[in-house]
């Protein structure tokens, strides 16, 4: 009897195994053919397999984390329709530019649509800001944006999506999305989720790509250039220095072991004039530039973009709220810490060099001269928790962050120093809040000031940050840079050396730069 029971278990079990088995597997599988592009526009295929309600909503993003404006991405979106399993067309209600309804999808439902492309050639016409966010289809080089070619079900953001892509064997696709199968004339992709896929980009063209490999991380770097020269080579020899001090100076311990460098380039035939756009990723970061084929104007380009784009491995990869863990695209709530996201960032993108001996101490100076110019430009009454906040109702204010954002690093840092004794900075800081969270693990928005007293031990530290972060007092500029043995005229603007410096300015510089 009882080794009756057990086979009969057995069996129930089996039964049961091979019945879960079979249960299709929820995802979003999307089809592109690259083959199929006509009149700049993209057939897009997406087969669902999930548990819908009978009504459905379907998304493009109204909004995309690193872009602090509505960009209505749904506005590329022609030609939408939903078809049920039985082939039949389902009722559709577009309800604004980047939602739609679908009735009849409780089980699975497949849409169809086409996607325009943002821009036609990337220079001087027509310009505007955050072209890199949106997508290009050419025959020679296609840019794919995902939050400008696919969409998501409400509610079921969090599903993997497959993509798959066929191609001319001629194009090569690079990215930093895991490619789960390359072949000849087709590539499949795959992300964990709507953020991931929409948190990296992908580049079609003719190889052209070179690779920096580093302790602990790869850098691709991959190029289109539509002069038909390759320039990856090149230009990733140029930026490996670059890549490497930051490697260095973040103490080798990165939040992502691999990342892309994508630089598609319009060539100038008329003058000498430039521009870039560039827009970074957590692993990646996509950049469109237009200019001469002067290989000194690419590298700065890409010095310039990449110094600062690199970083946000750290933040807000390793690093972030909630609020961008579970980044609403349609309904976003924003975080109020954007002088860590881009002001901590932008500080280590100037501290960097100079504690890594890429640059002199005028130029360093010079650079920090122009922040504080800079910040002048502002609105003083608006404190940047919120800005942060509020970011999206005050875009005058927004590139602020690169200003007060990188001044405020700079003023705690030293703070900071000065108060252990130079043993602790802001990249000490940094790196034990990764500790701390790291990026699976995302921090309550109005935990972290506590978070970092805790850490620092210092109530000067919570002082400094009610006073201007959270507050709107003017920066201590003057009185931090004189205790590193340089002078700010407040009148004008210029920050010149003390001579002579005491040993207390002597030492804490040195900890403070290495200099």
């Amino acid at each position: 009897m009882h080794k009756t029971v057990i086979t009969f278990c057995s069996i129930l079990i089996l039964l049961w195994g091979c019945s879960k088995s079979n249960i299709p597997k929820s995802e979003y599988h999307y089809k592109l053919d690259l083959d199929k592009i006509t009149g700049d526009e993209l057939p897009v295929e997406l087969n669902f397999r999930g548990n819908l309600t009978d009504t459905s909503y379907f998304y493009l993003p109204k909004i995309v984390p690193g872009i602090y404006d509505a960009l209505d991405y749904g506005k590329f979106i022609n030609n939408f329709k939903a078809i049920d399993k039985n082939g039949q067309d389902l009722r559709v209600n577009q309800v604004d530019t980047n939602c739609w309804e679908i009735i009849g999808t409780k089980n699975s439902a497949t849409i169809k649509y086409t996607v325009n492309d943002g821009w036609e050639n990337f220079d001087f016409q027509g310009i505007r800001p955050y072209r890199s966010s949106e997508s290009h289809f050419d025959s020679s080089v296609v840019v794919l944006n995902a939050n400008a070619v696919f969409g998501y079900f409400s509610q079921h953001q969090n599903l993997p999506f497959r993509v798959s892509m066929k191609k001319p064997e001629s194009l090569y696709g690079a990215a930093s999305l895991t490619k789960t199968r390359s072949a000849k004339k087709e590539d499949e992709y795959m992300a964990q989720n709507y953020r991931t896929l929409v948190d990296n980009p992908i580049m079609y063209a003719q190889p052209d790509t070179a690779t920096i490999k580093l302790p602990n991380i790869s850098v691709n770097v991959a190029c289109y250039s539509n002069s038909k020269e390759k320039i990856a080579q090149e230009l990733a020899q140029y930026i490996a220095p670059l890549v490497k001090n930051q490697t260095e100076y973040l103490g080798g311990k990165l939040a992502t072991d691999k990342y892309t460098f994508l630089i598609c380039h319009n060539q100038n035939l008329e003058d000498n004039r430039y521009f870039a756009d560039g827009l970074e990723h957590n692993q990646s970061t996509l950049v469109l530039m237009y200019a001469p084929l002067d290989m000194a104007i690419l590298k700065s380009n890409i010095f310039n973009l990449a110094s600062h784009e690199f970083f946000h491995i750290q933040m807000p990869l390793g690093l972030h709220s909630h609020e961008i863990a579970k980044f609403d695209f349609n309904h976003p709530k924003f975080s109020k810490h954007l002088w860590l996201y881009e002001g901590t960032t932008e500080y280590f993108t100037i501290h960097m060099p100079i504690k890594q001996k890429m640059v002199t101490m005028e130029q360093f100076t010079h650079t920090i001269e122009s922040k504080i110019l800079g910040m002048k430009k502002f609105d003083t009454s608006v404190s940047f928790t919120e800005l942060s906040k509020n970011v999206m109702r005050m875009p005058d204010e927004y590139m602020n962050v690169y200003a007060k954002g990188a001044l405020i690093n700079l003023c705690l840092d030293i703070e900071l120093r000065k108060l252990s004794n130079g043993a602790y900075g802001v990249q000490n800081l940094v790196a034990d809040l990764i500790k701390k969270y790291g990026k699976d693990k995302p921090f309550n928005d109005d935990d972290l000031f506590n978070d970092i007293y805790e850490i620092t031990g210092y109530s000067e530290v919570k002082t400094f940050i009610e006073k201007y972060v959270e507050g709107t007092q003017a920066l201590p500029l003057k009185e931090a840079l004189q205790q590193v043995g340089l002078h700010l005229d407040v009148e004008t603007g210029k920050i010149s050396e003390i001579t002579p410096m005491s040993a207390n300015q002597i030492k804490l510089r040195k900890q403070w730069i290495n200099q």
